[in-house]
Formats: structure tokens, sequence, C-alpha cells
């Protein structure tokens, strides 16, 4: 509910502004503020919800790059589970795991190419 906050607001801030202007001149400073502001924390909250959506899958592809580059003997085993887990939807999981357990301890050898 908070990531939709924003954008509520930011949907809503410039109609209450123009709205609020009686005296015939709809486009008054304030009400180009409003809609201004408005329009800019609509904005920021679709990039949110986008950065928390698309975020992980990106990491996730990061860390599938890495474990097809690394030699070692369980890389198989990895990207197995790498992969299966994007069908199941605990992605993010499988690439935090692998981050933690494998590249950050930076298990097997990396190609000098």
């Amino acid at each position: 509910m908070r990531g939709l906050l924003p954008i509520i607001a930011g949907l809503l801030l410039p109609a209450a502004a123009l709205a609020g202007a009686n005296d015939g001149a709809p486009f008054t400073a304030l009400a180009l503020l409003g809609s201004l502001i408005g329009v800019s924390l609509a904005v920021a909250g679709i990039l949110a919800i986008l950065a928390i959506l698309i975020g992980p899958f990106v990491f996730w592809i990061f860390m599938v790059v890495d474990a097809t580059k690394r030699q070692w003997p369980e890389r198989n085993m990895w990207l197995i589970v790498l992969w299966l887990s994007l069908f199941f939807g605990l992605y993010l999981v499988s690439a935090l795991l692998y981050y933690f357990l494998v590249q950050k301890k930076n298990v097997g050898k990396m190609p000098t190419t």
C-alpha cells in the first residue's frame, strides 16, 4: 500500500489544485505548482515500482551470467537451481543464495579472457 501512495497523491494533487482555482483562471501559479508536484510524485512512484519489480530479475540475470562463466564442479547444479527458481517464482531467493554462497566467497575460477 505504501508504494501506491505516491501514485495516488500524484494523480489527485493536480485535480485538487485545479479545483481550488475558482476565480476563472484555471492555470494560476498555485495550480501549476500543484500539477508539477503531482506529476513528479506520480513519476517517482512509477519508477520506484518498476525498480522494485525489475531490479531482482536483473540481479538474477547477473547471477546466471556469473554461474555460466565460472569454472568449478558444482556449476551445472547451480545453473539448474537458478533456472528452476525462475519457473517457481523464487528467482530472488536463488540469486541471493548464489551471491552469498558462491560469488562473494569467490568459489571456482573465472576465465581470464
